[in-house]
């Protein structure tokens, strides 16, 4: 799995098209699926 921040799938497939790996023939996009990925930074020490 790799995680690509990107507008659109176009814009994903020409960022993997430009990777070694790729150009290697060592990877190969059998799908791409938009997720919503939300980071939590807070400082959960107050409760401990």
């Amino acid at each position: 799995m790799h995680v690509v921040e990107a507008d659109d799938e176009d814009q994903v497939r020409r960022s993997l098209a430009e990777d070694p790996w790729a150009r290697a023939g060592l990877l190969e996009v059998d799908s791409i699926q938009p997720w919503a990925l939300w980071l939590d930074f807070r400082d959960d020490t107050s409760t401990a």
